[in-house]
């Protein structure tokens, strides 16, 4: 992946995964600008208090480097959930957290950059792909179960038939949204995993985020599109997100990939890119959405 589209592997070093440590519940997180803010889901949460959280971000190497989650400094829930903090409503219905981590932490996370969000958002037939920290459940001969995480990234998928480049199939302003359903989401097909919410919807041209990622319906995936959650955040970065490269010269550089990129990544047939370091076929037991439209 690293060797192939450099673009895309050194833009997706900055999705890491988000933990509840006392639930064990996982998502999918993103770092936005120079500072200290991830971006996740706001259903993601599931517990107020933001001590409960770390987030774990991988390097090309597959070494992982933990951040602690501070404060929530944005957040709109999901229609369908229950609102953590009391003094917001469900009625913005955007489905987006915005959480600082230990400003100490800062240095040690400029290895992995940061992205930028396209205050436009998406658009239709737009090419997209989808980093993600997904869940694999994996069945052995002895009827056991075994969960394992695994960041991926989406490039393609085979929805018409064939492989060709992930793409937005369709944007919905609000007055076509089911209330039951976050305001504005955008369809695509490119393929999630359980775990996945949270993930960003990155344009495969300006690199930029176009969408959040929050599940999927029968045969679609969706992401809330990323015009309104910018008039929610953009007051945490004057205005403007600016730069979407990495901070620091020892991160991935087209002309210089890291050590061991090349022989620890895969693709699988479907277009998923697999960058986990001890990465090993999976057995299609994709659980493929960690939400489904509410009855």
């Amino acid at each position: 992946m690293a060797l192939t589209d450099n673009e895309k592997f050194r833009h997706s070093l900055s999705v890491g995964r988000i933990v509840n440590n006392k639930t064990g519940e996982a998502g999918t997180v993103f770092r936005v600008g120079p500072g200290n803010h991830v971006m996740t889901n706001a259903h993601v949460l599931t517990t107020p208090d933001m001590r409960d959280y770390s987030m774990q971000f991988t390097d090309p190497a597959g070494r992982v480097t933990s951040v602690n989650a501070e404060e929530l400094v944005r957040y709109s829930p999901a229609p369908w959930e229950r609102s953590l903090r009391p003094d917001i409503s469900t009625k913005q219905r955007l489905d987006v957290a915005v959480i600082t981590f230990d400003p100490s932490q800062v240095d040690k996370m400029k290895q992995f950059g940061y992205l930028e969000l396209d205050a436009e958002g998406a658009k239709p037939g737009q090419k997209i792909y989808l980093p993600q920290h997904g869940r694999v459940e994996k069945h052995h001969p002895d009827g056991t179960l075994e969960t394992q995480f695994h960041k991926t990234i989406t490039l393609s998928d085979d929805a018409s038939g064939r492989a060709q480049p992930s793409r937005v199939n369709r944007v919905y302003v609000d007055r076509d949204i089911d209330p039951r359903y976050p305001r504005e989401s955008v369809d695509y097909t490119a393929d999630s995993a359980s775990g996945a919410s949270g993930a960003p919807v990155i344009s495969a041209d300006s690199h930029k985020v176009v969408a959040l990622n929050f599940g999927s319906g029968r045969d679609t995936n969706s992401g809330v599109n990323m015009r309104p959650i910018w008039e929610l955040v953009k007051g945490l970065f004057s205005g403007k997100a600016a730069g979407s490269q990495p901070d620091s010269t020892n991160a991935t550089h087209p002309s210089r990939p890291g050590p061991a990129i090349a022989s620890t990544n895969s693709t699988d047939q479907s277009g998923t890119v697999w960058v986990k370091s001890n990465w090993e076929p999976p057995r299609q037991e994709w659980v493929m959405s960690n939400w489904r439209p509410p009855k």
